[in-house]
């Protein structure tokens, strides 16, 4: 509720619902509402008026002193809070049958409103933490080369258990969720090794004997959408040859021939070499960086038939970072359409995210490297 030029405007909003389309949470319905004005001074019409919103809130805090998580199953729906929390509310209960005046309870009612919006808070702060945790989970404990498996379950499980026993505040679970990332990092996984030839040595690290004069790799999978902070691609590399006229398609989720950029190529490299290439045209221009977006890295042009070429942790970052990490940018020397033979059709079938399959289903597929689209 608010009060402009002596005019009063209010409602109700759940706060704990999705948000609609203004990005503000969605507004309820009322009906059969009245509004007393109570006036500047305390009388027993007054005191009334606050015993009944302290019985409403001695209600509330029944209910969540007997709200109980057991497990992460349907966490999104029904969140968590911490313990500091809980106590709040139940030393305000208390302190209800102790006010005598209209400014003592005046000042419990502000209580309990504080702390049902820091509970909110919270509750938004815990599935943000148990989503980014569940994220890291699947693609590490899915790397098929992954070994470290004692040490993901120690971190997974820590923040698994503050979750469910709420020692989290809501900023700490937040941090939890970031340094759970910069632990584990967000690294592309390549989805067309297998296809292609790559082997995965180490996780989200492959090499490749190229038996393609323009061998390839398709890689998506990250833990959060991209904003136009996240202008770069870090990728690491080896290659016993110079590999020229590299280019990265941007699948918006389906890779398009019009959304290029093209880069000199990469040069030999017999220890591992990093790039910070320039993808800011593909966020601002095409729109990528939706979860289900995927890119195309064309490694060369001309590749020669037992180059050896390695390459990992392909992750998009933001420029802040490399420039904490002292990298240099490279640039694109080309934004924009190519020719459509140059990218090379691979005969077989594709879902969008590059993998082969031996038959389809209803859904759209690469097919002999043209979209179809299955009914």
């Amino acid at each position: 509720a608010k009060v402009t030029d002596g005019q009063l405007t209010f409602g109700f909003k759940n706060e704990g619902t999705p948000d609609n389309a203004n990005g503000k949470g969605d507004w309820a319905s009322m009906g059969n509402t009245r509004i007393f004005y109570l006036g500047a001074e305390e009388n027993d019409v007054v005191n009334a008026a606050f015993d009944r919103a302290l019985a409403c809130q001695a209600k509330r805090a029944d209910a969540i002193a007997k709200y109980n998580v057991e497990n992460l199953d349907n966490f999104k729906h029904t969140p968590n809070f911490s313990q500091n929390e809980r106590a709040g509310i139940a030393e305000a209960a208390a302190l209800i049958e102790t006010a005598t005046t209209v400014a003592a309870k005046e000042e419990i009612q502000s209580q309990f409103s504080s702390l049902c919006e820091s509970i909110n808070a919270t509750k938004k702060a815990y599935v943000v933490c148990q989503e980014g945790q569940q994220k890291v989970f699947d693609k590490w404990y899915n790397n098929t080369v992954f070994q470290d498996f004692p040490s993901l379950d120690n971190d997974i499980y820590t923040i698994q258990d503050a979750l469910i026993y709420g020692t989290y505040s809501a900023d700490e679970a937040l941090a939890a969720k970031e340094n759970l990332y910069a632990k584990w990092p967000d690294y592309l996984k390549v989805t067309n090794a297998e296809d292609m030839g790559f082997q995965e040595e180490e996780p989200f690290s492959y090499t490749l004997t190229s038996s393609s004069s323009r061998p390839y790799l398709i890689a998506g999978e990250f833990y959060e959408p991209l904003d136009s902070t996240v202008c770069v691609l870090k990728f690491e590399y080896k290659s016993d040859a110079n590999l020229t006229g590299s280019r990265f398609y941007f699948g918006t989720p389906a890779l398009n021939t019009t959304q290029v950029l093209e880069s000199d190529g990469l040069s030999k490299a017999d220890d591992w070499k990093t790039v910070y290439f320039y993808i800011a045209p593909a966020i601002s221009q095409w729109s990528f960086g939706d979860l289900e977006d995927i890119i195309r890295f064309d490694l060369g042009s001309e590749v020669t038939d037992g180059t050896t070429i390695s390459i990992r942790h392909l992750q998009f970052i933001s420029q802040e970072q490399m420039e904490a990490e002292s990298g240099e940018m490279t640039y694109p020397t080309a934004i924009g359409a190519v020719e459509e033979q140059i990218a090379p059709v691979v005969k077989g079938i594709f879902n969008l995210s590059g993998q082969r399959v031996s038959r389809t289903e209803k859904g759209i597929y690469i097919i002999d490297g043209r979209k179809v689209l299955v009914k």
